[in-house]
């Protein structure tokens, strides 16, 4: 589970660096984020948000500097 970790499903995974209002430490959140989203893909770990479109469940992979989300169900192309 991301929790708010990983807030938005598109911009949280395109650009993990970037930072939310609700971050409190900017420079620990971005790290945490970065940290959960590597041990993710290292791990192909199903990961759920809350906040995410449904079904909110999905894995990740490496896409770059960024990250895919994949939803459960969905193809990956």
């Amino acid at each position: 589970m991301t929790v708010d970790a990983v807030a938005n499903e598109f911009v949280s995974f395109e650009h993990p660096d970037w930072s939310f209002g609700f971050d409190m430490d900017r420079d620990a959140a971005r790290q945490s984020r970065e940290r959960l989203l590597e041990r993710a893909v290292d791990e192909d770990a199903k990961l759920l948000g809350f906040h995410w479109s449904y079904p909110g469940v999905g894995t990740i992979a490496r896409q770059g500097e960024a990250y895919r989300f994949t939803a459960i169900g969905e193809a990956v192309s």
